[in-house]
């Protein structure tokens, strides 16, 4: 007996409260746990499912000796590590609780295979042991489930170190030297706290703290509560330190505080480390390596970092900053992946990152190799063909050169394909000490290495000249500064001088600045010369002071030469072709680019590029990356990656319009560039360009910046511009820097968006008008020789911005075109807006004005309950009613009615709300056409069936059949898939419903690819997912999630990714990863809230499901019970449950007498009845539970699901055996586990299988007989 409990004939460790241990023999271990399965648990289950703990397994790999799980009333508990090895998981059981021992057995599990684990009590400070002994008389399953508390086991490598903590990717967590959690105080100390670790290593500016935590209006006593949270944080950081020890953990540096915190002891520090090395890991040739780093880094993730700083700017940049690096890091684990042989693995994980980030060329690139690596060629092509049809549909561009060549190498089956593992370029490390300074030289670093290297020649004895030139604001003087500043560091002398073009500046002005810095005197023409003679004696004497002052090497900075005078230039270019024989370097900057030089300025340049001692210099805008950098220093931190993007699209690189708009956006408090109009300083530098320009050149451009931001030759001449006058302009535009070359033949862009803004914004309204007229008529002229939807599009905007001009007619037809345009690519929330237009158009007073309103609105109400704008389409539909009913037409009435009955995945209406008025309009609708047999009887016959799906009846379900067979008779492939998804809905939750549904979806997804709309096919392969993972079918489920995830991708509205998260949550979920399941859930719930009322019930369900992970239950009940008070009836029994299992009893009883229980007839009807049982279980209600075993019957072989996201709740055969046990029937229990177990390995659930082995074990220890003793 003792060798099949794997192990409890070895010495276990008991330790005291202070950590240290004695041996123990193993005959009182089995005895502590024989008593507590004989007195404590007869026949009982302790609790309900499980799941792994998110970082357990982690913990256990990584404990030398044992893992601290927490502990609730009966003190810390530990595991020993050994027997977690070994599985003893009837010692955790009866030590434990089971529920927590099947917690930690499903944790080995998922680490490495083993079945349990075991754990031993420590001892209380009364010398008492904690645990078992400690249990009441009377069972209850409460009684024998500790409250596992979040500790080390959930944290950062155990054993490791001796200090604290910190965790921030993710909820903050901090965690003492012994593991234990650390309670750092309030929102406010903890928002202190969580700022400091996302700058560690830096000092956060007490005006950036104040600015953190109380926003724009602190109150007076700001600077006091600060100090005492910094002193409040300190004694808790450093609880051992002296009253007149200086802290060594948050210290005081000017101008705020600096936490003290390294890569063992702050996850984010130690994520990027590990992100740093899995890619160095790759790269050097060990990908399986790599592998492994990258892992570790991704499983530090908890949930959304830096949570405690809420939506403040600073929080949201370092916040894209860190979800960017997990992007690439992902990237970089899926190439490592490749290259070790498992790209199946690395498809899997690419399609995700594709399904989130559909428009990153580089992520198809991968996924097609991985595609083709795995012998999925066809897929890759197809994967090629999806990226360009999206790429077009999106954005309206084609795949870039590294996808075409790719398609045409898979094509070829090249050879090569096979060695391809492309390399992401990984961001940099996230340590805040690396950002670089508001001041810091961005992106010029090839120019800095040019001057180092004129430098290095002046200093060896040969002088020169380097000119440096560029557009207003690209960094000339900037460059200039920073090479002053090196050369003062290395020991030179400096003069610089700014030539100033005031009408009141002396002659001589530049030189003159330049010999006062040196203390020579400064230059006086000599009399009675003529001009030649003089300046020629000017260039002898400044030519003998410069040398005179270069006693070490000497740097003569010339800032903004265009200012200077004539006379000072000219002496620059004597100077430049006889230099002086001393370490002299003349470095000038000169504003080249949209300015009209002075004569003298002009020729000096041309003969400075022709010296051989002049080097030139031209400045040209900073890369996407440098525009990133460049606005890392200006907010404060790294920001987002698109924005960096837009900027550098808006400025061209441009270093000054890029720190104005930074400085825009700062004062604004909103990132968001769109909502960032011209700043001032730039408009006025841009203006002043403009005003510059050859007469005629300003009408084509804002002609052109009408048009759009590139523009065809062929448009602006049929716009009316002749096509000389255009290139005449368009050329002098191109020479002062304001477009450049487009990329088609014959066309230009402007070289920043701020020129089309600063040039569309200053135009008068009325001439702005009739510009969008002009080009709106050459669309219009092209679009009668061409079909093209994108042409379609932008003939609208331009028919809208000229409605002073050319009337509403053109504007309410191309809009209603360009809605038709966008629906058709399947951009319903396109379609909405243009239709919104359209409808704003409609003059009342024209004839047939309603059927018009009418009409628009119906096709408003589809785009708009497509595209999840649930709460507006109500509104839109009900007015559309309403416009049928006055004019008394019935086919408009049933247009309008039959919008309800549009495909979806869940019911339109709130939970168990049968609109009656609706149902009304629907049956009178029917009522006239009882013979018809028609696609709009079909529909209204579906729509009904959706109405009545919370009926007491079975008239919807009778209504959707009815509606299937009419459109199997019509044959049209688009109405089928509609009616048989309103089936889905109508069916859902009665007798039968699984099968039903099953063989509904069946059908319609029979119709893909032969007239079933994508959008239908999506939905199918949703409810079908879900539905066969109800059935224990795995690969299934997977199957029909990866096809719903490679629709998705095409698809719009923001209902299509939050489900595929959701499902992806789901799958996660099922094999143990519930770190991953919340990250998924949360996503889907963040972006689906903002549209339906449905997203905050599902979250709470989902809260739920996640927090019985970590025995956190409580935290999930007040929003349980806020959304059961809403009338959802499975909510209310979720919240009965977790009143009971987190301990208060009689609050479940209070709740559950507050609600009394409803008859569940909908989507959630099998799990309502899953959780009934439960909570009869935990209540102790006899009669209930043993009913609920017949109301569980029907479900056998089948696992809990919840709806279509797929989060499981387990298999019902589990709680069936708990049921047969507690009603004293061992054989049945141990029938009903075996299959429990079965169903647990079919659906690839560690968790389930460990559920059901913990049972079994218990139930064979239970019901051996007594060991014998020897004679």
């Amino acid at each position: 007996m003792a060798g099949g409990l794997h192990g409890h004939a070895q010495a276990v460790l008991d330790g005291p409260a202070d950590g240290g241990g004695d041996v123990r023999g193993a005959g009182r271990a089995h005895r502590d746990r024989r008593r507590v399965l004989d007195r404590e648990v007869p026949g009982g289950h302790l609790g309900s499912q499980a799941v792994v703990a998110r970082g357990v397994h982690r913990a256990v790999d990584q404990a030398p000796e044992v893992v601290d799980v927490g502990g609730g009333e009966r003190g810390r508990q530990r595991v020993e590590r050994s027997r977690v090895e070994q599985g003893d998981g009837l010692g955790l059981a009866g030590e434990l609780g089971e529920r927590h021992a099947v917690f930690l057995c499903a944790a080995a599990a998922v680490g490495r295979g083993v079945g349990s684990a075991a754990v031993v009590p420590r001892r209380r400070g009364d010398g008492r042991k904690s645990g078992a002994a400690r249990l009441p008389d009377t069972w209850s399953p409460l009684a024998a489930v500790p409250r596992a508390r979040r500790g080390a086991a959930d944290g950062a490598a155990l054993g490791a170190s001796r200090g604290v903590r910190y965790r921030v990717l993710g909820p903050l967590e901090v965690t003492g030297p012994d593991g234990r959690p650390v309670d750092v105080g309030g929102a406010k100390p903890r928002a202190l706290l969580t700022l400091l670790l996302a700058d560690a290593g830096r000092a956060v500016g007490v005006d950036r703290i104040i600015g953190a935590l109380w926003g724009d209006e602190p109150p007076p006593t700001v600077t006091g509560t600060l100090q005492a949270y910094v002193s409040h944080l300190r004694r808790v950081l450093e609880p051992e330190r002296g009253p007149r020890q200086a802290p060594s953990v948050l210290l005081t540096r000017p101008p705020g505080y600096l936490l003290n915190a390294g890569p063992e002891e702050l996850d984010l520090l130690r994520f990027a480390r590990l992100v740093e090395d899995g890619d160095a890991a790759v790269g050097s040739g060990d990908p399986a390596g790599g592998v492994a780093l990258l892992d570790e880094a991704l499983a530090l993730w908890r949930g959304e970092p830096l949570a405690e700083l809420g939506d403040s700017p600073a929080a949201t940049s370092d916040r894209l900053r860190l979800t960017e690096l997990r992007v690439r890091a992902r990237e970089r684990r899926c190439d490592a992946l490749t290259a070790v042989g498992r790209p199946e693995q690395a498809v899997a994980d690419l399609q995700q990152l594709v399904a989130e980030h559909p428009l990153r060329e580089r992520l198809w690139a991968r996924l097609v190799t991985a595609l083709y690596a795995a012998d999925r060629q066809a897929e890759a092509l197809d994967a090629c063909r999806r990226c360009a049809e999206l790429l077009r549909d999106e954005l309206g561009i084609d795949p870039g050169p590294e996808l075409r060549d790719l398609e045409q190498a898979v094509l070829r089956q090249d050879p090569r394909l096979l060695e391809r593992v492309p390399r992401p370029v990984l961001p940099s490390a996230p340590a805040p000490a690396l950002a670089p300074s508001a001041d810091a030289l961005v992106g010029r670093q090839a120019e800095l290495d040019q001057v180092r290297a004129v430098a290095e020649q002046v200093a060896g004895g040969r002088p020169a000249v380097l000119v440096v030139e560029g557009e207003a604001g690209i960094g000339k003087t900037r460059l200039a500064e920073a090479a002053a500043d090196g050369a003062r560091v290395s020991g030179w002398a400096v003069a610089w001088s700014r030539c100033a073009d005031d009408a009141g500046a002396p002659a001589l002005w530049p030189w003159t600045q330049v010999l006062e810095q040196l203390d020579q005197p400064e230059l006086a023409p000599a009399a009675g010369d003529d001009a030649d003679a003089a300046r020629f004696r000017l260039f002898q004497d400044l030519r003998s002071r410069l040398a005179g002052a270069a006693t070490r090497p000497l740097l003569v900075v010339l800032d903004d030469l265009q200012g200077a005078d004539t006379t000072s230039v000219q002496l620059l270019g004597l100077l430049a072709r006889h230099l002086p024989r001393a370490p002299v370097l003349l470095l000038v900057t000169a504003r080249t680019v949209g300015e009209q030089l002075p004569e003298a300025v002009a020729d000096c340049l041309g003969r400075l590029a022709r010296e051989p001692a002049a080097t030139c210099l031209r400045l040209r805008g900073l890369d996407a990356d440098d525009v990133a950098a460049l606005l890392a220093a200006q907010l404060g931190s790294p920001g987002d990656r698109s924005l960096a993007a837009a900027v550098h699209d808006r400025t061209g690189g441009n270093p000054f319009f890029v720190v104005e708009l930074s400085r825009w956006m700062v004062g604004a408090h909103d990132l968001h560039l769109d909502h960032v109009p011209v700043p001032p300083s730039v408009g006025e530098v841009l203006r002043t360009r403009l005003g510059r320009l050859p007469e005629g050149t300003r009408d084509v451009l804002e002609l052109a910046a009408v048009a759009g931001r590139e523009v065809p030759l062929d448009l602006l001449e049929a716009a009316g511009t002749p096509a000389e006058d255009a290139l005449t302009a368009m050329d002098s535009a191109v020479a002062v820097g304001l477009v450049v070359e487009g990329a088609r033949p014959w066309s230009w862009r402007f070289a920043h968006a701020l020129v089309q803004e600063v040039l569309a914004g200053d135009l008068p309204a009325l001439r702005r008008a009739r510009l969008h007229a002009r080009v709106g008529e050459a669309l219009e002229r092209r679009l009668a020789t061409t079909t093209d939807d994108a042409l379609v599009e932008r003939l609208a905007h331009h028919a809208v911005e000229a409605l002073p001009v050319l009337g509403a007619g053109p504007a309410r037809l191309w809009s209603t075109a360009a809605a038709r345009a966008a629906r058709a690519r399947l951009a319903h929330g396109e379609a909405a807006a243009h239709t919104r237009r359209a409808l704003e158009l409609i003059d009342p007073e024209e004839d047939g004005a309603a059927r018009a309103r009418h009409d628009l609105l119906t096709t408003l109400g589809n785009d708009l309950l497509r595209s999840g704008q649930l709460t507006e389409a109500r509104e839109v539909v009900a007015e559309a009613i309403g416009l049928a009913r006055q004019l008394d037409d019935r086919e408009c009435l049933a247009e309008a009615a039959a919008v309800w009955g549009s495909v979806t995945l869940w019911n339109w209406r709130p939970h168990g709300v049968v609109d009656d008025d609706m149902v009304a309009v629907l049956e009178d609708l029917l009522a006239e056409r009882e013979d018809a047999d028609d696609p709009t009887t079909a529909r209204l016959l579906g729509t009904l069936g959706v109405e009545l799906a919370f009926g007491p009846d079975d008239r919807g379900v009778q209504a959707a059949r009815r509606a299937v067979e009419m459109a199997r008779r019509i044959g049209d492939p688009e109405l089928l898939g509609r009616t048989l998804n309103n089936f889905c809905l109508a069916v859902w939750g009665r007798p039968g419903a699984a099968e039903l549904r099953l063989a509904a979806t069946d059908e319609s997804l029979q119709l893909a690819g032969r007239g079933l709309p994508r959008r239908t096919e999506f939905m199918a392969h949703l409810h079908r997912a879900a539905i066969r993972l109800h059935l224990g079918d795995l690969a299934g489920f997977e199957a029909d999630h990866d096809q719903a995830r490679r629709l998705a991708v095409s698809l719009g509205g923001p209902e299509v990714r939050p489900h595929v998260l959701w499902q992806a949550g789901g799958l996660a979920w099922l094999r143990g990863n519930a770190a991953r399941a919340e990250e998924l859930t949360t996503e889907a719930y963040e972006l689906f809230r903002k549209v339906t009322p449905h997203a905050r019930h599902a979250y709470a369900a989902h809260q739920f499901t996640l927090r019985r992970a970590d025995h956190r239950e409580a935290d999930a009940l007040p929003l349980l019970v806020a959304t059961g008070d809403e009338g959802n009836p499975l909510l209310q029994e979720m919240a009965v449950l977790a009143a009971a299992e987190s301990g208060d009893v009689a609050e479940a009883r209070r709740l559950r007498a507050r609600w009394g229980r409803t008859l569940v007839r909908d989507w959630a009807s099998d799990v309502a009845v899953y959780l009934q049982a439960e909570s009869s279980l935990w209540l102790g209600d006899e009669p209930d539970w043993a009913s609920a075993a017949e109301s569980l019957l029907p479900y056998r072989g089948r696992q809990a699901v919840l709806g279509t996201p797929s989060l499981t709740l387990g298999a019902y055969d589990e709680l069936l055996g708990r049921i047969a046990e507690r009603r004293g029937d061992p054989d049945g229990a141990r029938r009903w586990w075996t299959a429990a177990r079965e169903q647990g390995v079919l659906v690839g659930s560690p968790h389930q299988v460990a559920l059901a082995d913990s049972h079994l074990r218990r139930l064979a220890a239970a019901t051996a007989p007594a060991a014998t003793a020897p004679a």
